[in-house]
Protein backbone atom coordinates (compact mmCIF):
# COMPACT_ATOMS: atom_id res chain seq x y z
CA UNK A 1 0.00 0.00 0.00
CA UNK A 2 1.16 3.66 -0.19
CA UNK A 3 2.42 4.02 2.92
CA UNK A 4 4.28 0.50 3.41
CA UNK A 5 8.14 1.84 4.12
CA UNK A 6 9.38 -1.67 3.83
CA UNK A 7 9.97 -4.44 1.08
CA UNK A 8 8.38 -7.54 1.15
CA UNK A 9 12.04 -9.18 1.31
CA UNK A 10 13.03 -6.88 4.44
CA UNK A 11 9.89 -8.04 6.06
CA UNK A 12 10.44 -11.61 6.02
CA UNK A 13 13.94 -11.03 6.68
CA UNK A 14 12.69 -8.99 9.47
CA UNK A 15 10.49 -11.73 10.68
CA UNK A 16 12.98 -14.44 10.85
CA UNK A 17 15.45 -12.55 12.80
CA UNK A 18 13.07 -12.79 15.69
CA UNK A 19 11.85 -16.01 15.21
CA UNK A 20 8.78 -15.48 13.60
CA UNK A 21 7.88 -18.10 10.40
CA UNK A 22 4.89 -16.65 8.59
CA UNK A 23 2.97 -13.12 8.54
CA UNK A 24 -0.58 -12.11 7.13
CA UNK A 25 -0.15 -9.81 4.41
CA UNK A 26 -3.15 -7.31 4.93
CA UNK A 27 -1.89 -4.22 2.26
CA UNK A 28 -4.22 -0.82 2.54
CA UNK A 29 -7.85 -1.75 -0.12
CA UNK A 30 -9.43 1.84 -0.40
CA UNK A 31 -11.94 3.15 -2.88
CA UNK A 32 -9.20 6.12 -3.72
CA UNK A 33 -6.87 3.69 -5.19
CA UNK A 34 -8.95 2.39 -7.83
CA UNK A 35 -7.97 3.84 -11.21
CA UNK A 36 -11.36 5.74 -13.03
CA UNK A 37 -13.53 3.55 -10.81
CA UNK A 38 -12.37 0.35 -11.88
CA UNK A 39 -12.91 -1.51 -9.17
CA UNK A 40 -12.37 -5.06 -10.28
CA UNK A 41 -8.72 -4.03 -11.88
CA UNK A 42 -8.15 -2.89 -8.15
CA UNK A 43 -8.44 -6.29 -6.67
CA UNK A 44 -6.80 -7.90 -9.84
CA UNK A 45 -3.67 -5.44 -8.65
CA UNK A 46 -4.07 -6.75 -4.99
CA UNK A 47 -4.33 -10.44 -5.66
CA UNK A 48 -1.46 -9.75 -7.75
CA UNK A 49 0.81 -8.08 -5.10
CA UNK A 50 -0.31 -10.99 -3.03
CA UNK A 51 1.10 -13.63 -5.66
CA UNK A 52 4.32 -11.55 -6.14
CA UNK A 53 4.67 -12.21 -1.70
CA UNK A 54 4.33 -15.61 -2.14
CA UNK A 55 7.32 -16.02 -4.43
CA UNK A 56 9.46 -13.99 -1.97
CA UNK A 57 7.46 -16.44 1.08
CA UNK A 58 8.67 -18.99 -0.45
CA UNK A 59 12.20 -18.23 -1.76
CA UNK A 60 12.43 -16.70 2.49
CA UNK A 61 11.08 -19.88 3.11
CA UNK A 62 8.34 -18.15 5.28
CA UNK A 63 4.82 -18.55 5.55
CA UNK A 64 2.19 -16.18 3.91
CA UNK A 65 -1.65 -16.11 4.30
CA UNK A 66 -3.82 -13.25 2.77
CA UNK A 67 -5.98 -10.39 4.56
CA UNK A 68 -6.91 -7.09 3.56
CA UNK A 69 -6.96 -4.00 4.94
CA UNK A 70 -10.30 -1.97 3.91
CA UNK A 71 -11.50 1.19 4.14
CA UNK A 72 -14.72 1.54 4.94
CA UNK A 73 -16.49 4.49 3.14
CA UNK A 74 -18.15 5.00 6.48
CA UNK A 75 -18.52 7.93 8.32
CA UNK A 76 -15.08 8.02 9.87
CA UNK A 77 -13.35 5.89 7.08
CA UNK A 78 -12.92 2.83 9.69
CA UNK A 79 -10.19 0.26 8.94
CA UNK A 80 -11.18 -3.13 9.15
CA UNK A 81 -8.81 -5.97 8.98
CA UNK A 82 -10.32 -9.73 6.77
CA UNK A 83 -8.55 -12.98 8.18
CA UNK A 84 -8.94 -16.29 6.93
CA UNK A 85 -10.52 -15.51 3.10
CA UNK A 86 -8.51 -17.01 -0.26
CA UNK A 87 -7.33 -14.13 -2.71
CA UNK A 88 -10.79 -14.91 -4.93
CA UNK A 89 -12.88 -12.89 -2.18
CA UNK A 90 -11.51 -9.87 -3.26
CA UNK A 91 -12.30 -10.48 -7.21
CA UNK A 92 -15.83 -11.79 -5.98
CA UNK A 93 -15.97 -8.69 -3.80
CA UNK A 94 -14.32 -5.67 -5.48
CA UNK A 95 -16.34 -3.01 -4.31
CA UNK A 96 -16.15 -4.23 -0.66
CA UNK A 97 -15.18 -0.47 0.68
CA UNK A 98 -18.86 0.48 -0.60
CA UNK A 99 -20.60 -2.33 1.72
CA UNK A 100 -22.47 -1.92 5.24
CA UNK A 101 -21.61 -3.52 8.28
CA UNK A 102 -23.97 -5.85 7.91
CA UNK A 103 -23.30 -7.08 4.70
CA UNK A 104 -19.62 -6.95 4.85
CA UNK A 105 -19.72 -9.29 7.79
CA UNK A 106 -22.16 -11.82 6.19
CA UNK A 107 -20.12 -12.08 3.26
CA UNK A 108 -16.78 -12.65 5.48
CA UNK A 109 -18.17 -14.81 7.50
CA UNK A 110 -20.08 -16.67 4.22
CA UNK A 111 -16.45 -17.41 2.84
CA UNK A 112 -15.03 -18.59 6.43
CA UNK A 113 -13.26 -15.11 7.69
CA UNK A 114 -13.17 -13.05 10.67
CA UNK A 115 -13.78 -9.25 10.59
CA UNK A 116 -11.49 -6.87 12.80
CA UNK A 117 -11.14 -3.26 13.21
CA UNK A 118 -7.96 -2.13 12.92
CA UNK A 119 -6.67 0.51 15.44
CA UNK A 120 -9.95 2.18 17.13
CA UNK A 121 -8.56 5.29 18.98
CA UNK A 122 -6.02 5.90 16.94
CA UNK A 123 -6.46 9.65 15.99
CA UNK A 124 -9.44 9.85 18.69
CA UNK A 125 -11.56 7.28 16.25
CA UNK A 126 -13.96 5.67 18.28
CA UNK A 127 -15.11 2.16 17.78
CA UNK A 128 -17.27 2.59 14.74
CA UNK A 129 -18.42 -0.70 13.63
CA UNK A 130 -21.52 -1.84 15.97
CA UNK A 131 -19.50 -4.89 17.79
CA UNK A 132 -22.09 -7.79 16.81
CA UNK A 133 -20.36 -7.07 13.36
CA UNK A 134 -17.01 -7.54 14.54
CA UNK A 135 -14.85 -10.65 15.69
CA UNK A 136 -11.89 -8.87 17.34
CA UNK A 137 -10.13 -5.48 17.44
CA UNK A 138 -6.80 -4.11 17.16
CA UNK A 139 -4.39 -2.61 19.45
CA UNK A 140 -2.69 0.55 17.94
CA UNK A 141 0.41 -0.81 17.38
CA UNK A 142 1.64 1.97 15.05
CA UNK A 143 4.84 3.57 15.25
CA UNK A 144 3.82 6.66 14.41
CA UNK A 145 0.32 6.88 16.74
CA UNK A 146 0.79 7.27 20.27
CA UNK A 147 -0.62 4.79 23.26
CA UNK A 148 -2.12 0.95 22.23
CA UNK A 149 -5.58 1.96 24.26
CA UNK A 150 -4.24 -1.38 25.82
CA UNK A 151 -6.67 -1.31 29.00
CA UNK A 152 -9.58 -0.22 27.49
CA UNK A 153 -9.87 -2.40 24.40
CA UNK A 154 -8.60 -5.47 26.61
CA UNK A 155 -11.64 -4.65 28.61
CA UNK A 156 -14.22 -3.95 25.47
CA UNK A 157 -12.96 -7.09 24.30
CA UNK A 158 -13.13 -9.37 27.22
CA UNK A 159 -16.55 -8.03 27.86
CA UNK A 160 -17.79 -8.71 24.48
CA UNK A 161 -16.43 -11.81 23.49
CA UNK A 162 -14.05 -10.38 21.17
CA UNK A 163 -10.40 -11.29 20.09
CA UNK A 164 -8.18 -9.01 21.12
CA UNK A 165 -5.56 -8.07 17.98
CA UNK A 166 -1.89 -7.28 18.85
Amino acid sequence: SKCCRASIDEVFKDAKAVGIDGIVLTNHYTEGYADNGDYLELAKRYVAEYRYAEECAKKAQMRIFFGIEVTMELEGFPHILIYGVRPDFILEHPAIFNYGQEKLYTVVKNAGGVVVQAHPFRKNINLLFDLKYLDGIELNCHPLYEGTHFEELTKIALENNKILNI
